[in-house]
């Protein structure tokens, strides 16, 4: 129990539970269901500021090698999961059932974690994996509790179960995750196509030790990929915190974490386009996020590129990666937003976002949006309402737009920053901290 719960407190997931372990060479393998609370966005709500639509839970089979330094995840709606060893040491085979519709699904996977295959003929749950010289003698003992009267199920043989030709494409993701004590932020990325085929994520050998940031970043990588004027080129992301309480206490005042995309040229290594630009901060702590994107690349051109997450942060936290893997995608693709290929999001609506870091000293960054063109005034005042500085007078097109703000000049206390375009006009406070 020990080592589960050494191994789970890092996965990304505010649960963990239902392990199952064994001993392999001198090693262990254990696999659990680990759970987090997932919110869907709904791009067509965006406009009005309800772009939450949907919360439910997400379960995921989570691996860990005690020999290894970094994640496996598996499936999606998953129950708890058994895993069982050749006599001899040599492989592994771990199982879980899916929910599906009114019914199960059951699946497997082996050492090489990079192949599901499905369970044929039965319909059940909680499966337990029988040990054997080979996998053609080891089997699953499938409980069946969908009509009186109850009964367990033996598989096939895992030896003869093939992958299944002209199936759905395996998904594939990367997730990044910085933790410090218990409070976990993490940040997914999977679910990449171009002009219908899967892009993989560069290979991790399973020795790599991930303790440092610039080791997390240099795993958080796709293979690299062609895209041209009239690509149909689609990703999907998830980000979130596991404990908004904790993280609110582990932050301090100027700490932030940084997540974002970035579409990269293979050979020049141009950033070509930014996108999930997203800045957690101990006052700034979002919602989770789950959401697809549509990127058109018209005005591309004829280009080899590689989709990357990059996380930057400022307090010394620690840092774990996963590798997910599933026979359904990853992310849910009932709508995807569309944007462009270097990052231009569509703007639909007037917003002025909370400046981070805040409190802040000396600078701050102030981030707005304006969906029409207009004359954009930001100023700054006390807490008076004089004005202090004028960071933007003049004529804007719409878009995403930041400042930064540098307060040197200026003593401790609480400030107003005001937007005004158009018709809209909005105001927040800040607080300069020396």
């Amino acid at each position: 129990m020990l080592t589960f719960i050494l191994c789970g407190k890092q996965d990304g997931y505010i649960e963990n539970y239902s392990p199952s372990i064994i001993e392999l060479s001198g090693g262990a393998r254990i696999v659990w269901v680990g759970r987090r609370t997932v919110y869907i966005e709904d791009p067509t709500k965006i406009s009005n500021n309800q772009g939450i639509d949907l919360v439910q839970y997400q379960y995921r089979v989570v691996f860990r090698s005690a020999d290894y330094y970094h994640f496996w995840m598996f499936g999606t709606d998953v129950n708890p999961p058994n895993i069982n060893k050749l006599n001899d040491n040599t492989g592994y085979v771990f199982g879980w059932s899916e929910t599906n519709g009114g019914g199960f699904v059951n699946k497997f996977a082996e050492q090489n974690l990079s192949t599901i295959k499905t369970i044929p003929n039965v319909n059940g749950k909680d499966i337990q994996i029988s040990n054997g010289s080979s996998k053609s003698n080891m089997y699953g003992n499938i409980f069946s509790s969908q009509q009186v009267p109850y009964n367990f199920e033996v598989s096939q043989n895992f030896g003869s179960i093939p992958k299944i030709s002209g199936g759905p494409v395996i998904s594939s993701g990367r997730e990044g995750v910085v933790y410090k004590k218990d409070a976990q932020f993490y940040f997914t990325l999977g679910d990449v196509m171009a002009d219908d085929r899967s892009i993989d994520f560069v290979e991790i050998p399973d020795t790599v030790s991930i303790n440092t940031k610039a080791m997390l970043n240099s795993c958080l990588l796709t293979k690299s990929f062609t895209l041209n004027d009239n690509s149909d080129f689609v990703y999907g992301i998830q980000c979130g915190i596991t404990d908004t309480t904790g993280i609110g206490k582990i932050l301090g005042d100027e700490d932030f974490i940084n997540f974002k995309v970035e579409l990269v040229d293979e050979f020049t290594g141009e950033v070509i386009g930014t996108f999930d630009d997203i800045t957690y901060t101990k006052t700034n702590l979002h919602n989770y996020k789950n959401i697809s994107y549509k990127v058109n690349t018209e005005g591309i051109g004829n280009r080899t590129v590689k989709l990357r997450l990059c996380v930057n942060d400022n307090f010394s936290p620690d840092y774990s990666l996963s590798s997910i893997c599933s026979d359904q995608n990853l992310f849910l693709k009932s709508r995807k937003k569309e944007i462009g290929y270097q990052g231009s999001f569509v703007v639909e609506s007037y917003d002025l976002a909370q400046n981070y870091p805040n409190p802040f000293n000396p600078s701050t960054t102030i981030k707005y949006q304006i969906p029409e063109d207009g004359m954009v005034t930001l100023k700054i005042y006390d807490i008076l309402g004089k004005e202090v500085k004028t960071l933007i007078n003049e004529q804007k097109a719409t878009g995403r737009y930041e400042v930064k703000f540098d307060a040197s000049d200026l003593a401790s206390g609480i400030y107003l920053y005001r937007l005004s375009v158009n018709d809209f006009i909005s105001v927040k406070k800040m607080l300069l901290l020396r």
